[in-house]
Formats: C-alpha cells, sequence, structure tokens
C-alpha cells in the first residue's frame, strides 16, 4: 500500500485554526466552530478555558516545532480494503494548535506535549559530536521529567 499526497505546497494552502479536544466526535467535516465553541473560550492567567457540552476544558496554545509544518489531510474516497493505495489531499496548514485537556492545564509533561518536544531532541541526537562539552551550544536541550 502507498499513500499519495496532493497539494504538496504547503505555503499557499489556507492556514487552519485547530483545536485538540480530549474526546471523540462522530463527525466528519466542516463544524460552526466559530459560532458554538469559540465564542465560549475565555483567557486566564493559567491559559485558556471553555467548556464543551457541560463539561470543562482547560487549554494552551502549542507551538508546531521550528522547521515543521502542520497539515489537515482529507481523503475524498476511502479504500475498501488496507492493501490499497490511500490518496489524501493537503486542506490545510497550521503553525499552532489549542490543546485541550479536561479540568485540568496542559503542562509539558502530557505525552503530546512531550511528544512534539522530539524533533528537537531528534535533531540534538543526530547532530555531529563535538569534543568539547559546551552545554550553551544550539546543539544542546534541557528537558524537564
Amino acid at each position: 500500500m502507498a499513500v499519495h499526497i496532493t497539494g504538496l505546497n504547503a505555503d499557499t494552502e489556507k492556514p487552519a485554526t485547530l483545536h485538540l479536544l480530549p474526546c471523540t466526535i462522530e463527525h466528519t467535516g466542516p463544524a460552526k466552530v466559530d459560532s458554538f465553541f469559540k465564542s465560549s473560550i475565555r483567557s486566564n492567567g493559567e491559559g485558556l478555558s471553555a467548556t464543551f457540552r457541560g463539561r470543562e476544558l482547560r487549554g494552551k496554545l502549542v507551538s508546531i516545532p521550528e522547521g515543521y509544518t502542520g497539515l489537515v489531510l482529507q481523503e475524498p474516497n476511502r479504500p475498501f480494503t488496507e492493501d490499497q493505495d490511500r490518496h489524501l489531499k493537503i486542506s490545510s496548514n497550521f503553525d499552532n494548535f489549542t490543546y485541550w485537556n479536561l479540568q485540568t492545564p496542559p503542562s509539558d509533561q502530557d505525552k503530546l506535549v512531550r511528544a512534539l518536544q522530539w524533533a528537537k531532541l531528534s535533531s540534538v541526537i543526530h547532530a555531529p559530536v563535538s569534543d568539547t562539552s559546551n552545554t550553551d551550544s544550539p546543539n544542546s536541550v534541557e528537558f524537564s521529567r
């Protein structure tokens, strides 16, 4: 099975405003987010807060790692079997998204935030090794645990 992506010029695609919610919504397609969700978002000293279907959400804006671009992909025709090729189309791109948790504010210890740190960690791991130990170099990185 191969994956084919069309519309690879991410710079010309329209930027998207994304919200990653801690739930599953059985809907594929556009939604009236501006009318029904964005209007409930409030900013406080600890980040963002909102409600969705009566549940309290706490959120923060998360940036895509430097050197990367987030893409929103659509699959117009889903294959019937796993062996068939998949054809995806870029519908928009993004540099950041709003990450939401139920009741607790997102933190640097959340799995998603830690996974996004992998890009920086990977560049450090694969960087050339020098004989001197310099923790201020661009190839050094600190992560909290």
